[in-house]
């Protein structure tokens, strides 16, 4: 057991749908001309979601991690489910705190997902917090 469910919290997720796009919309809602991916139906999911600490112990910011495949520090929150079969992947988009409703345009998302590590008995996801801009325009 890697996660009791006291210690676990309810966040939001949506996935891309794969070869289909919708038009951007500007901030009066008149479509930009731009395509942007489409999202499926927000769905919830109980996960054990952790901040990372930095350095300092100031601010959220990914401590750099030596992983199998070089080092990385462009997260700042530790995700983990022991649901082997979560569909959650690197261009699923994450609303914590937040709940979308049923539209994942209506509503900013609040984290990407960065990289996703899988072992026998959990999945890891490394999450980075972002300010999505009511035009949906992503700002690290």
């Amino acid at each position: 057991m890697v996660s009791m469910e006291i210690n676990k919290t309810t966040i939001w997720y949506s996935n891309v749908i794969r070869g289909q796009t919708v038009d951007r919309l500007d901030e009066h809602g008149l479509m930009t001309g731009e395509k942007v991916p489409k999202y499926t139906k927000p769905k919830s999911i109980r996960v054990a979601l952790s901040e990372s600490i930095g350095l300092n112990n100031l601010t959220a910011q990914g401590v750099a991690e030596l992983r199998a495949y070089g080092v990385m520090t462009n997260y700042t929150h530790r995700m983990i489910t022991e649901d082997m079969d979560c569909p959650i992947d690197e261009e699923s988009i994450i609303w914590h705190n937040i709940d979308p409703g049923d539209d994942p345009y209506s509503t900013p998302y609040n984290f990407r997902i960065v990289r996703v590590s899988k072992t026998l008995n959990y999945k890891m996801y490394y999450l980075r917090q972002v300010d999505v801009a009511g035009d949906g325009s992503v700002e690290d």
